[in-house]
């Protein structure tokens, strides 16, 4: 696809259906349009390991309903976002990423508008640098993000926010 980052239609990788498992590891993806690996998977598991994704709107976006994707060692870097839990996504975890430099966060839970809340997902000794480092964010009514886990993650010049909305979420 386009080049442009925000470019509609324009993501590197974009799981949507099918059997598990989803692997991809090892890869390079930079200066795309859109997302580097966009996971829209609601039953199916997926690994994202050890890949290098730059340049584009966002690294690994686990979004609606996404379930139970694990991101190990990956590298995120100038982004606008790194590493985006979102819009009812729950169980997936994070673990030894970094995330450098990505324009609007590094890390992220959200939910915006989804019935069904961003609910048990973890982020364990990752490390952000930059900008909003770690955020978790709902939005209100039934639009939420709780039960989130953010665990010995490294966060270096870049701020660590949490919208009220939502319960039960968890940071040391």
């Amino acid at each position: 696809g386009n080049s442009n980052v925000n470019n509609t239609g324009s993501n590197a990788i974009h799981y949507q259906a099918g059997s598990s498992p989803y692997l991809v590891t090892r890869c390079t993806i930079t200066g795309i349009g859109a997302r580097c690996i966009w996971s829209e998977l609601t039953a199916q598991k997926a690994l994202y390991e050890d890949n290098y994704l730059a340049y584009a709107a966002a690294g690994i976006d686990c979004d609606y309903h996404t379930y139970g994707a694990v991101s190990l060692f990956n590298n995120c870097v100038s982004n606008d976002y790194g590493i985006w839990y979102e819009q009812g996504a729950q169980h997936n975890t994070s673990i030894g990423n970094v995330c450098n430099n990505n324009s609007l966060y590094q890390f992220l839970a959200g939910n915006n508008a989804q019935a069904q809340g961003t609910q048990f997902n973890n982020f364990i000794c990752n490390t952000g640098l930059g900008y909003t480092g770690l955020k978790n964010n709902g939005v209100g009514g039934n639009s939420f993000s709780s039960d989130n886990f953010f665990f010995n993650n490294t966060i270096i010049n870049g701020a660590i926010t949490c919208n009220p909305v939502g319960t039960n979420n968890y940071y040391s």
